[in-house]
């Protein structure tokens, strides 16, 4: 039997789509969507969720969206590009006026086939990222590129307790790929870093790991 929006050759659907969504957002809210918002809402399925779960393989790319942290995340993006479909969730703006950011969130992390993070510091609502995470089934298909800071003592780097904690479970799942770049580095030797992370992990990805 079809399910998950597929028609019967397991193709995806807007129309299946748009029940699964349905009833996630009712899940996730308590609430039963405006029928006024049906028509955005099938649109943005159409333009941004099918593209996305047609996909043999699909990045949730989740980070800091200051300056310069948002322009590694875009690095961590182009260069997942050549494996799968990466996608950043200010981009899918089409929920914007539809569903609040933690149900955006939520809905997507459901459909992506898999869920990577670039960590530098714990700013920016990754602990709620990190909450949300830590359980079945998105914490098997999550992987962490974190920045270590050879300059500092391991409790002086920028992750508070929580995150630091989240981390700490993903490295003993060797889910985590790990670049050095001390607190003075260059945005050349960051980048330099993460390019190495990103390498080694679509070594792993394409090999079946």
């Amino acid at each position: 039997m079809p399910g998950n929006g597929t028609d019967e050759d397991g193709d995806v659907t807007a129309a299946g789509q748009l029940s699964v969504l349905l009833d996630e957002y009712e899940a996730f809210t308590g609430e039963q969507m405006d029928r006024n918002d049906y028509a955005d809402f099938k649109r943005a399925i159409e333009t941004e969720v099918v593209p996305i779960t047609e996909a043999d393989r699909s990045f949730f790319v989740l980070g800091s969206y200051d300056g310069e942290d948002e322009e590694r995340l875009r690095l961590v993006e182009e260069r997942l590009d050549a494996v799968g479909k990466p996608f950043l969730l200010k981009d899918l703006d089409a929920f914007d006026d539809l569903l609040l950011w933690t149900t955006q969130f939520k809905v997507m992390a459901n459909r992506a086939t898999h869920i990577v993070g670039l960590y530098e510091h714990s700013e920016g609502g990754h602990e709620w990222e990190a909450g949300w995470l830590d359980h079945e089934p998105h914490r098997g298909k999550f992987t962490a590129f974190k920045r270590d800071y050879p300059d500092l003592e391991s409790k002086e780097e920028p992750f508070d307790g929580m995150f630091a904690h989240f981390l700490e479970t993903l490295a003993a799942l060797e889910q985590i790929h790990r670049f050095d770049a001390p607190t003075d580095a260059s945005e050349e030797e960051v980048e330099r870093g993460l390019k190495t992370c990103l390498s080694d992990y679509k070594r792993e990805l394409l090999a079946g790991k």
